[in-house]
């Protein structure tokens, strides 16, 4: 249950006042004093009339909210902190937001493979996604991570999120795995699998690397460097011997 801390020092609100006009329940927080036409309920702070479920906020965080309120739940008289959703716009009706994972879950686009993330990318291709939180503030996270997190839970301090498949823009959770931060794991990059998972697919026939090259988003001399580097990353002669090294101690790399 949230308790209500200070509020800003060149703001008089009176603490105590406010929230005995407030009736807790076990789920919303209702407001029991005036409301605004729209449905808010409203509370004087000075001279001014404010929105309850802002002054809640800023009783409870100690500061004004940066942006917009927007009620998870639903429900206009609704001041519970927590119910609450900051908002650079309005989104949908006016009374209501998208929580974290709504706006997440409409960015990505799922495949029988990959699950690509169609928003915006950083300057090394990962995706990434915009995150607000009382403490935090707003701050830009790549959507792998926040992925990672919706599915597993928190993210261990000292390791990174890493893709099993090799496309940065891949949220699957189960083409994630965890790793030590720094730490260079055995056997061939992602990259580099995903080279040979294309190699794979496109077979023996002729012109077979200058396709997967072009599959995976590389030129044909990359591509061919970067097999020359995974055989003797694990000290392998053919392609078909370093396929069988994965299918040995990488299980599931071909999905």
């Amino acid at each position: 249950m949230l308790s209500p801390i200070r509020s800003r020092p060149d703001r008089q609100i009176n603490a105590e006042r406010f929230w005995s006009s407030v009736a807790k329940g076990p789920d919303c927080w209702l407001w029991t004093a005036s409301v605004s036409r729209g449905g808010r309920g409203v509370y004087r702070v000075g001279s001014k009339l404010e929105r309850a479920h802002r002054v809640a906020w800023e009783l409870t965080w100690g500061n004004p909210p940066a942006g917009m309120l927007r009620s998870r739940c639903g429900v206009l008289r609704c001041v519970r902190p927590d119910h609450q959703v900051v908002a650079d716009r309005a989104v949908g009706p006016n009374s209501l937001a998208r929580p974290a994972r709504q706006r997440f879950e409409a960015m990505v686009r799922n495949g029988p493979d990959c699950w690509m993330w169609t928003g915006s990318t950083d300057h090394a291709g990962y995706g990434q996604f915009c995150l607000t939180s009382p403490e935090r503030g707003r701050r830009m996270a790549r959507s792998h991570r926040f992925a990672w997190e919706l599915q597993y839970g928190p993210i261990p301090d000292g390791t990174d999120v890493v893709h099993r498949c090799g496309t940065h823009r891949c949220v699957r959770p189960d083409h994630l795995l965890l790793r030590p931060a720094g730490q260079v794991l055995p056997g061939p990059t992602p990259r580099q699998v995903a080279l040979l998972r294309a190699c794979l697919r496109f077979g023996p026939r002729r012109g077979a690397l200058k396709a997967a090259a072009a599959d995976v988003g590389v030129a044909y001399s990359t591509a061919a460097n970067q097999l020359v580097r995974t055989r003797a990353r694990i000290g392998v002669a053919t392609t078909q011997e370093a396929i069988r090294w994965l299918d040995e101690h990488q299980p599931g790399w071909r999905d």
